[in-house]
């Protein structure tokens, strides 16, 4: 069985055009994954770039806890400049 994050439901809600099999395709297929570093120096936000089922670049951010589950929280297409920003000027892989 494959695994699956948990998908919050205020994402449909925020963006009416993005469904969970769009979530689950993004995570499926990630073309790139990176934690942030907050303020604090810890790594619990992972920013995601993908493609979705309609072949549309999106965003998610997502968190896990301690036992390993994972929250999916945010997602967005097109991502947002600063992300890609982010990914392109450090070079993350």
């Amino acid at each position: 069985m494959e695994f699956q994050p948990l998908i919050h439901p205020g994402i449909h809600h925020r963006h009416p055009d993005i469904d969970q099999q769009d979530i689950l395709e993004v995570w499926r297929n990630a073309i790139i994954s990176a934690p942030v570093v907050n303020d604090q120096e810890t790594r619990e936000v992972w920013l995601t770039l993908g493609f979705d089922g309609q072949g549309r670049l999106m965003e998610l951010a997502s968190i896990h806890d301690q036992s390993r589950l994972w929250l999916v929280f945010h997602a967005m297409t097109p991502p947002s400049p600063k992300t890609l920003r982010e990914f392109l000027a450090t070079g993350r892989d």
